[in-house]
């Protein structure tokens, strides 16, 4: 994988074009506070959070669950946030992505080619969220302006 960093353009469609979904939302972190901030930040946004602490048991998740998102820490134990991705698109390819991360630019995988996948740079907030599903083409907040 490239290490450029991405251009993805701005936050994509306003949430009063796009209709509301409540998405099943696989959060991938190691560190259980985060985990857990972030679980709470995507019920308060009416989404349903699928926690996983490490790689393998987002990747027993994903077979189990019918996941529409996948956030997942950069930086996990054992595997980064991009082999997961990467194995888990091997079997759903359509996977949309949201890579959380604190990591500096020179050191993330390029994905000006891939329209399925976002950076969420850490620290980041509800707002900093729907933005980023927005990019991914859904509106995240019911009644959103």
């Amino acid at each position: 994988m490239s290490v450029k960093m991405a251009e993805q353009g701005g936050p994509g469609p306003s949430s009063s074009e796009l209709p509301f979904r409540s998405l099943r939302c696989l959060l991938v972190d190691d560190d259980p506070f985060l985990r857990m901030l972030i679980a709470d930040i995507l019920r308060d946004m009416g989404h349903e959070p699928l926690e996983a602490p490490d790689p393998d048991t987002a990747l027993a998740l994903l077979r189990g669950d019918n996941v529409d998102v996948m956030l997942t820490d950069m930086r996990l134990p054992y595997m980064d946030g991009a082999e997961l991705a990467m194995r888990a698109r091997q079997a759903y390819p359509n996977l949309r992505v949201i890579f959380a991360t604190a990591y500096s630019e020179s050191r993330l995988p390029d994905l000006t080619t891939d329209p399925l996948a976002r950076y969420l740079r850490k620290p980041f907030g509800q707002k900093e969220l729907d933005e980023t599903f927005r990019g991914l083409g859904w509106a995240s907040l019911p009644g959103n302006p």
